[in-house]
């Protein structure tokens, strides 16, 4: 695997994601981060645009710089709205 993490968000990905991560990224504090740390790591895809493993998936998140995470974030919560077909703005 490369050092660059990309994430595919996909209507049937969403579908698997638990309702509780969402809940959680509504709630101050910590938990937020955590949350937010979960959501990447569930879009979290190899070179070869192949979901990762847990294990994998989280060693490749926590690599990501800080820097990267809010324009990463942003982009991958464009493309879940733009799956689920909610209009942007």
């Amino acid at each position: 695997m490369s050092d660059t993490i990309r994430f595919r968000v996909t209507n049937e990905r969403m579908n698997e994601l638990e309702f509780g991560v969402i809940v959680d990224m509504s709630s101050e504090g910590p938990r937020q981060m955590l949350a937010a740390f979960a959501l990447l790591k569930h879009f979290a895809v190899g070179d070869d645009g192949e979901y990762l493993d847990d294990a994998t998936a989280d060693a490749a998140v926590r690599k990501l710089p800080v820097g990267e995470i809010t324009a990463t974030a942003a982009r991958m919560f464009e493309n879940m709205n733009e799956q689920a077909g909610v209009p942007n703005g």
